[in-house]
């Protein structure tokens, strides 16, 4: 009876350090990890080692399916492969989003369910970690050692705050201006791509359009189809 009370002992604490092991990793593996990928991702476009960005990005794209950096940088990859009709097809998904001035997100801070809206003035920071940062006051003891910040603009307080990567998480609420300008000269240059890999010989449709007035263009597509007239 001895044995068998000692072994259930043994499982009981094996289970509880399992449970807090969890609880333990889970902050880091769930808070931060996107810069890093990203950061991974773009040092291989860097490289020019298209296949190995390529292999990032669209594992990073499971997660972050709306996450438009990581549709740009695919993109990117797509293109350094000749896969211009892929790249196409993510290129009008991120034009297919709405603009913003500055890169507005939505944070999730560590331990807090209702995501606040912000902009991401720094993507990485490094600082060591205090025990207090700005207004937060967080748990766990402070790292000896430098620490990857997010710098927030956070709209509802009016306030700059740093914030250590693996307690937050953010979302993109749209396509900064800024960047939707490059992806709208990405679409033409990848535009031309499909067109010249068609060859001279391809097949044209032609389409039947009824009489009348009609507008031409698009304000949503690429720079050459703008303005609507």
């Amino acid at each position: 009876m001895t044995v068998i009370r000692n072994w259930h002992v043994r499982c009981a604490h094996l289970y509880m350090a399992g449970i807090l092991a969890v609880f333990m990793l889970w902050p880091v593996q769930a808070f931060g990890d996107i810069v890093k990928i990203l950061t991974e991702g773009d040092s291989a476009l860097k490289k020019k080692e298209y296949a190995l960005a390529e292999k990032i990005f669209s594992q990073a794209l499971e997660t972050h399916s709306d996450n438009f950096r990581v549709l740009k940088a695919l993109a990117d990859s797509k293109i350094g492969l000749k896969k211009y009709q892929e790249a196409s097809d993510l290129i009008d998904k991120i034009l297919a989003m709405p603009v913003t001035n500055g890169k507005q997100v939505l944070v999730t801070l560590e331990g807090e369910t209702e995501p606040l809206k912000a902009e991401l003035v720094d993507e990485t920071v490094i600082l060591k970690e205090a025990g207090k940062n700005n207004m937060r006051n967080y748990l766990s003891p402070a790292s000896s050692e430098p620490v990857a910040h997010y710098r927030f603009f956070f709209f509802k307080t009016g306030k700059l705050e740093l914030v250590p990567q693996h307690r937050a998480k953010f979302k993109y609420i749209g396509v900064p201006r800024q960047d939707r300008v490059y992806v709208q000269e990405m679409q033409s240059d990848v535009k031309i791509q499909l067109i010249q890999s068609e060859g001279p010989g391809a097949p044209s449709e032609m389409v039947s359009i009824e009489a009348g007035c009609f507008k031409m263009g698009s304000d949503r597509g690429a720079m050459d189809e703008q303005p609507v007239h």
